[in-house]
């Protein structure tokens, strides 16, 4: 089952501006906008942080592109907002990650205050085509707090850590790294569709290609629970691994008696490098270059 060849699928999504803009000055400028994304307003305790405000001439072709999705917001696309981000494409292919692109392991931080233990998504279920890129772009941002139908992983074990280190220098518990395969039990392709973050941005808003998506993907939905093959500690991990303060350390260089190669290995500090270094510490905010004295002003 670890070898199963998932074949790639094809989405139909809409795209979206990725910037909030005015309205009536993109209207102005004739930009090419069949809806508006905007902020709800309404007081309801249960509501989407944003509504889809639909152009009428443009309501049957984007309920026609996209199975009806859209008759849930029909009281709200006819109430005035002044920003808003601009709906201008309704038919841009996106592909999943299958066939031999597909990575046969992936690693995910995860933290006890995680919702649904870390390997549901924070929405509770997947995105659809309507939202799709919407959700791509808030999910991305990590200063955006809205529920997303995505989980992160990665293929780098080493970026695991760096993220499972950020939760505990944040104070999270239960700190841990999950390894999952891709494919086998549990998983439902049709829901639990993994994607190349990298690839979708670069079809849908170029602007959004970052650094931080080496070697990420994403999982949509969640994870299933039976593709879990080992959960580790971080905490635990750590406490494992001893280190020397690197002030205590000085590396020298020694000639082997075989075959005069150099070796390089560390020692402790004498006294006398100890109290240089403590110097050293006490004087370097001062210093502009290598023959500055310490600053007399102070």
């Amino acid at each position: 089952m670890d070898s199963e060849l998932v074949p790639s699928q094809e989405l139909v999504v809409a795209r979206f501006l990725p910037a909030i803009v005015r309205i009536q000055d993109y209207c102005e400028e004739g930009g090419p906008a069949k809806a508006w994304l905007t902020r709800n307003q309404t007081d309801e305790k249960e509501r989407t942080p944003w509504v889809l405000r639909v152009f009428p001439q443009y309501r049957e072709e984007i309920n026609k592109e996209f199975h009806q999705s859209l008759v849930i917001m029909d009281r709200d696309r006819d109430y005035g907002c002044i920003n808003g981000i601009p709906l201008i494409q309704i038919r841009n292919k996106v592909s999943t990650v299958g066939g031999e692109e597909r990575p046969t392991t992936l690693y995910r931080a995860i933290h006890g205050l995680h919702p649904h233990g870390g390997i549901k998504s924070r929405l509770g279920h997947g995105s659809d085509p309507v939202w799709f890129h919407h959700h791509l772009r808030r999910h991305l941002r990590w200063q955006a707090r809205e529920p997303s139908p995505f989980l992160s992983a990665t293929t780098n074990y080493g970026k695991a850590r760096s993220v499972a280190r950020k939760y505990l220098r944040q104070g999270f518990p239960d700190v841990r790294i999950i390894t999952f395969k891709t494919s086998g039990p549990g998983w439902d392709h049709e829901r639990q569709r993994l994607w190349n973050p990298r690839d979708l941005v670069k079809a849908l808003s170029p602007s959004d290609n970052r650094w931080y998506l080496d070697d990420e993907f994403l999982i949509e939905y969640s994870i299933p629970e039976l593709s879990i093959v080992r959960t580790e500690s971080f905490a635990a991990y750590l406490s494992h691994r001893v280190r020397r303060p690197k002030r205590l350390q000085k590396i020298y260089e020694e000639k082997s008696g075989n075959n005069g190669t150099t070796v390089l290995k560390l020692r402790k500090l004498t006294l006398s490098e100890k109290k240089r270094w403590k110097q050293l510490k006490r004087y370097k905010r001062f210093w502009i270059g290598p023959k500055m004295k310490p600053n007399a002003a102070s």
